[in-house]
């Protein structure tokens, strides 16, 4: 009682890349729960072979925000622009509270210098939850927009992200404080 079974790592990894492969003796739909499945894509190293997997996810869950989301990542990452927006639109449109989602079109939104957008969107990510990440974007687009405090805040905020205290010093710079700089370009150097 109590005990459900679970598949090891390394059975997962077969499926899903028997999957990948064109070998596996089957639906995955029916090989895999639905969490299993997402743990499956996770555990998947080549953005191109979980792409494979998330297309099968949303085929099989196309209600699931997830699979777009993440595509819609993966197409930003391959610079497919209008792909990722398009799945990512889609992500937002069967979850409009989830704060990656806000997040993911924040940071396509600056890749397209829509900043005024990227703002409204970055700013509900982080009222929905306050990640390094929604702070880091956040702080690109006040940047952008010459809102150089208000960038260095939310550059702290981030500070655990590669980048964040550059960023930081960059805008220090611009406001003329060239001993803050210096400190926050030491800090981007130890971090890197």
């Amino acid at each position: 009682e109590g005990f459900e079974f679970r598949r090891t790592d390394a059975e997962i990894d077969k499926v899903a890349n028997d999957f990948i492969d064109g070998k596996l003796q089957g639906n995955i739909k029916d090989t895999f729960e639905k969490e299993e499945w997402m743990y499956a894509i996770s555990r998947q190293d080549k953005p191109a072979r979980k792409k494979v997997l998330l297309e099968a996810f949303r085929d099989a869950y196309s209600s699931d925000a997830r699979a777009f989301n993440d595509l819609g990542v993966i197409a930003l990452m391959e610079n497919d622009a209008d792909a990722g927006m398009n799945y990512l639109d889609k992500a937002y449109k069967l979850n409009t509270k989830d704060y990656a989602i806000q997040n993911n079109i924040g940071a396509a939104y600056v890749r397209n210098g829509k900043y005024k957008e990227a703002k409204e969107i970055l700013e509900n990510s982080l009222a929905g939850r306050n990640t390094p990440e929604a702070s880091f974007n956040l702080g690109v687009v006040l940047e952008k927009m010459a809102r150089y405090n208000m960038a260095i805040e939310r550059f702290n905020a981030a500070s655990s992200l590669q980048g964040a205290y550059y960023n930081a010093g960059l805008c220090k710079l611009l406001m003329g404080d060239v001993n803050g700089a210096k400190s926050s370009l030491e800090e981007a150097v130890k971090q890197s």
